[in-house]
């Protein structure tokens, strides 16, 4: 599936079209914004690491929440 979506910088406003990649396995997001939004925050049952692409151990720590979204596109 592709998206129309806006690029704006200073100089110049862009449209292009993104690819969604639906099989993508993880998707994160800072926890304070996740409770400045009020989204159901789960704690997970044990800590899962986290990987960098390149697989060394991702600094930040280990994985601790989650929350389960709906997304919706259009009439999808």
């Amino acid at each position: 599936m592709t998206v129309r979506f806006f690029m704006h910088t200073k100089s110049k406003r862009a449209e292009a079209l993104a690819l969604v990649d639906s099989g993508a396995t993880e998707n994160f997001m800072n926890l304070n914004y996740a409770r400045y939004l009020r989204l159901p925050i789960q704690q997970l049952a044990s800590p899962r690491k986290l990987y960098n692409i390149d697989g060394t151990s991702n600094q930040s720590s280990d994985l601790l929440y989650y929350t389960d979204l709906s997304v919706q596109t259009g009439d999808k």
